[in-house]
């Protein structure tokens, strides 16, 4: 098959995998989720006129004459109105009612004064200026209306998403379902945590980072462990997934000990594309059986990090049908010139800080970002252009930034 481009590659993958379906959980099992319907709100927040501070409420005309020398007395009336108790009798002409923070506001009252700017005398206030209507004062319907949609199809529910549609007496939300990811890492040199390290083997550690990248990106991992280079078995293992996504580490590309393609041959399903554009990551390939769609990623973690964040992170968000959650591009100056002679996109990762207010990323070459010491440092990557000339110190690129590396942090002086 023909070399695709990551654009290619991503719109072929994404008109295979249909949105994901809706399930109502309940709202403390949100958190990460995508909402699924709009949420209108059932009642005005709100729901009656409340009090913004500790003071007194008061009727503002009441207050007219308040800018005297002597300033203005009213009577002190009832027991304090508290948050979650009704109000009490309404005021009349020339008293107040002592108010906390939330409570509803007296019949008749329409205004608050805060307890500082108030002296007390005996079982009177005396206020020194006019209040105007509604100080200190929340009314129906100012912070919600009723009927008024809160939250949108497609927010990423946080904390503070959930606490409005708690507010709003939510129990249960819609959800879309999260994909199902199955992970299987392929190689006679892999090993499971736990088994003996033979001389030439090595865990399976780009298996354990796709999923948690999975993870990390809303979806919901199935390990299916590690099977040898053999078509046969490695076939056997794709058909025992129950998930909307297989991904598969090692065995992408055209090798002697290359065996996913033909497994996949033997499986019957539609390739989808067998190269991309894109190094690290060339031999990255695709495949589709009815809905579901078959990843063959490179076996070193440094090329399956940045596929998965090219390719598989813009195909998860078409099943979420999240209009937020994807890593931000940023633009940053080089700390070290970067060059790309190949007729491919490179990939370059790199550590992305703030110097002196400004963007700046260190970029690794080819063998630094290999190195497992690096793992650690690096937070972002660049996408160099085919043929591109070299790109000094200072100029600009934009960057990609991995999955749980931001906020940034400013590095110390």
């Amino acid at each position: 098959m023909p070399l695709v481009t990551l654009h290619e590659a991503v719109e072929r993958a994404r008109e295979v995998l249909p949105p994901g379906p809706v399930e109502w959980l309940p709202t403390e099992a949100c958190l990460g989720r995508v909402l699924a319907r709009d949420l209108a709100a059932p009642f005005a927040l709100p729901r009656a006129s409340q009090s913004l501070m500790d003071g007194y409420a008061v009727r503002s005309e009441d207050t007219r004459d308040a800018a005297s020398p002597d300033g203005l007395s009213l009577i002190l009336t009832g027991p304090p109105s508290a948050a979650g108790h009704p109000a009490e009798a309404p005021l009349s002409a020339g008293t107040c009612r002592r108010i906390l923070t939330g409570a509803p506001l007296p019949p008749g009252a329409d205004a608050v004064v805060p307890q500082e700017e108030v002296r007390l005398d005996g079982d009177r206030i005396v206020v020194g200026r006019p209040v105007p209507k509604g100080q200190w004062v929340t009314v129906p319907g100012e912070e919600i209306a009723a009927g008024e949609r809160t939250l949108h199809a497609g927010d990423l529910l946080t904390p503070a998403r959930l606490s409005l549609a708690v507010a709003l007496g939510c129990a249960v939300l819609p959800v879309v379902r999260r994909c199902r990811v199955a992970v299987l890492g392929t190689g006679d040199e892999l090993c499971e945590l736990g088994e003996p390290l033979g001389a030439q083997s090595r865990y399976a550690d780009s298996r354990y980072l796709i999923a948690a990248l999975v993870r990390q990106a809303g979806a919901q991992p199935i390990h299916l462990g590690r099977v040898a280079d053999d078509a046969g078995r490695i076939a056997h293992a794709l058909q025992e997934a129950n998930a909307e996504l297989v991904i598969s580490t090692g065995g992408a590309g055209q090798g002697d000990k290359d065996f996913l393609v033909r497994a996949w041959a033997r499986l019957g399903l539609r390739p989808l594309f067998t190269e991309i554009a894109l190094r690290p990551g060339h031999g990255t390939a695709c495949a589709a059986a009815s809905t579901t769609l078959y990843f063959a990623l490179p076996g070193g973690p440094l090329a399956a990090e940045i596929v998965f964040h090219e390719l598989i992170v813009p195909v998860l968000q078409k099943w979420s049908q999240g209009s937020e959650g994807a890593p931000p591009r940023l633009s940053a100056q080089l700390l070290a010139p970067v060059k790309n002679k190949s007729p491919l996109w490179r990939a370059v990762t790199g550590t992305a800080s703030f110097r002196d207010n400004s963007l700046w990323f260190q970029p690794f070459d080819k063998r630094q970002g290999r190195h497992f010491s690096r793992r650690r440092q690096k937070n972002a990557y660049a996408l160099i252009p085919p043929k591109s000339p070299i790109l000094k110190r200072g100029q600009r690129v934009t960057l990609g930034f991995f999955l749980g590396h931001l906020p940034l942090v400013q590095e110390a002086p």
